[in-house]
């Protein structure tokens, strides 16, 4: 298996990538939201609504690597 950032990911990748993540939901949810004016779910979003599912989902298997490979390590 190659030893890259997603496979085998470090503490500081994790870090990054969280922190990218809470970035992007956050602003993607003002833009689509109008700043809070009018509901997420109202009107044409569901294409970037299933961009920030996948999102979630690349996330949480990133965070699931990291877990198995700090277990592997000990």
């Amino acid at each position: 298996m190659a030893n890259d950032f997603y496979n085998n990911p470090s503490k500081n990748t994790v870090i990054t990538f969280v922190s990218l993540y809470v970035i992007s939901m956050v602003v993607m949810t003002l833009v689509l939201t109008d700043l809070f004016t009018t509901r997420l779910f109202a009107g044409n979003n569901a294409m970037v609504i299933v961009l920030m599912i996948l999102s979630t989902v690349s996330l949480v298997r990133l965070l699931i690597n990291y877990r198995k490979s700090r277990a592997d390590n000990q």
